[in-house]
Parts: structure tokens; sequence; C-alpha cells
């Protein structure tokens, strides 16, 4: 029988849906490069933000593997994302227990990140809300080798503070009032944290530690921004 690939790649446009390229459902998408953000739409009509993706992550409507059905993954700019069968991958982690590993690996990981938000957002003030939320980003740009005190954010205040609960306004005054006290540099998309433990002390320091804990053992997933070679 003729081997098929179980994986391609996928170029998305900024503010193309991901569903506009590929079927969601039965593919687990890996972000190569660009920015995404899961968005769900309310019965009031309203929009909330779930998440933020990046150069690494995973995206999957499965709930196994911690998707949402209902949401939509949007690129905040140019973007591409390898699509991977699900089916066939678990087809393949019957025979392979290392692949298998891999997957249980995505859902712990998943799981993991969930509940850290789920505290972050529960039980911090605004201004914790977004420091916290400025240390994970921090935090994974250095388990992969880059800058941790230099960030890049493709995205509005609008969606930072749907994602964090907070309003556009609130979220504007609080990159503000971050500025003016030294902790951070701005200038539009670009971030510099200036004092990185004033950060994690805004944070709450136990949980800029269980983010750190977290990208590291999320680190086995890719660092190769190519798709990966997995052939049936």
């Amino acid at each position: 029988m003729a081997a098929s690939t179980a994986v391609r790649a996928l170029l998305l446009h900024k503010g193309e849906p991901l569903s506009k390229r590929a079927q969601i459902a039965g593919n687990l998408f890996v972000v190569r490069s660009g920015t995404f953000k899961s968005e769900v739409t309310l019965k009031a009509g309203a929009t909330r933000v779930l998440g933020f993706h990046e150069p690494g992550d995973f995206m999957a409507a499965d709930t196994m593997l911690g998707g949402i059905p209902s949401a939509e993954r949007f690129a905040l700019q140019d973007s591409t994302v390898c699509a991977i069968d699900i089916w066939r991958l678990e087809t393949m982690a019957a025979s392979n227990p290392a692949l298998g590993t891999f997957i249980t690996r995505i859902a712990a990981g998943t799981l993991v990140q969930a509940q850290q938000a789920v505290f972050a957002l529960g039980g911090l003030s605004a201004t914790g809300r977004l420091a916290w939320f400025l240390m994970r980003i921090s935090e994974r740009r250095r388990s992969r080798g880059l800058d941790p005190r230099a960030l890049s954010l493709p995205l509005r205040n609008q969606d930072v503070g749907s994602y964090l609960g907070l309003s556009q306004a609130r979220i504007g005054r609080l990159f503000t009032a971050l500025h003016r006290s030294g902790v951070i540099s701005r200038h539009d998309q670009d971030i510099r944290i200036l004092d990185l433990s004033r950060l994690a002390e805004l944070a709450h320091l136990e949980i800029g530690k269980a983010a750190e804990g977290l990208d590291t053992a999320l680190q086995a997933r890719t660092r190769d921004k190519r798709c990966p070679s997995i052939v049936t």
C-alpha cells in the first residue's frame, strides 16, 4: 500500500480562521510560526478569548487534548501550522509507546495549563492577572532559549482583556501603570521587561515557578519549526 503523509503544512493570513483552511474536528494542529487566539461566541453574541497559541503550541477540538469544540482559532498575524490527522496518530501510537507517551503528555500539559489559568484568573487582582500573563509568556520564551525579557505581542488590549476578564480600558491603564513604575517598557507590540523580579512578585512567585515547571515539561513537544515527518 502506498504511503501517505499524516501531516500537512497550512499558511493562514492575519485574521483568518483556522476552520477556513482545514476541518478542525479530527485534527491536531501544531503552531509553526505566528500567533493564534482561541475564541468562543457566547449566547448573547459576545465573544470571549480562551487562550493564545505560540510556536510549539497545540490546538485541537478534541476535549481529550484540551480542546473546546465550539471555539474558533484565528491567526493574529500571518502564521503557519502543521495539521496532524488524530486518527492516524492514534493508530501509530498503538504500536509506538513513545508516541503514545507523547500524546498523553500533550493532554496532561494542557490540563495543567487550564488549571493554572483558572487559579490565576480567579485568585489574582487585575494587576496580578496581567503580570501573570506576561510572566507566562516570558517563561515560555526562556524555555525555548529566547530572551525572556523581550516580548512581542501581536495582541490587542481588547483580546488580552477578554482573556483575563478585564475591560480594554482597564488593560490599557494597567500597562501604563507597569510602564510608569519601571516594571516594563512598551512600544506598540514590543514589550521589554525591565524588572523581572518585581513582575514575578506581582504575579505571585509560586505561580511563576509553576509556569516555569510546566514549560520545561512541555518542551518535549517540539522545537523544530518544520512539520514532523509522520508517515503511514
